[in-house]
């Protein structure tokens, strides 16, 4: 019971003098998204990945309790070290610095929303939503959303 059936899964690797590189591991769960990269040194039996993990969903309608304060939060998990003994740690500055990102992309988009508003008042509904999008558009470009 304690799994996570994932209904996508995709990378690939390239294995040069038995080291595999992977920098696009991509994996998709109804609660979750995972992407992947790093090595592993299959001579040495060695590995040094990344999987960070975002929740998207939510336990809600299965029954669960919401996780509304982790979704959107970019969880970046590092496993390192002989495959015999792997190390595993969470990178929590990166998580700190996902959920600064996604606060400031919250705060910006209700500027954003409050902003198409009043151009729609002032400029018609058409041109002030065409405005908006505009800024909207320019918003996202500058926060890579």
């Amino acid at each position: 019971d304690n799994q996570t059936d994932f209904s996508e899964l995709s990378g690939s690797a390239v294995v040069t003098n038995g080291v595999l590189v992977n920098e696009d591991l991509q994996a998709k769960s109804p609660l979750l998204r995972v992407n992947g990269k790093g090595k592993a040194d299959l001579v040495q039996e060695t590995l040094d990945y990344t999987v960070t993990a975002v929740l998207v969903g939510s336990l809600e309608g299965q029954g669960g309790k919401g996780l509304d304060d982790l979704k959107g939060v970019y969880i970046p998990v590092k496993a390192k070290g002989p495959f015999s003994k792997l190390a595993y740690s969470v990178d929590w500055g990166g998580v700190m610095q996902g959920v600064a990102k996604a606060k400031a992309q919250q705060q910006i988009e209700k500027k954003q929303e409050a902003v198409t508003q009043k151009l729609q008042q002032k400029l018609g509904d058409e041109m002030g939503k065409s405005v908006g999008d505009a800024l909207k558009g320019g918003l996202q470009g500058l926060f890579g959303k």
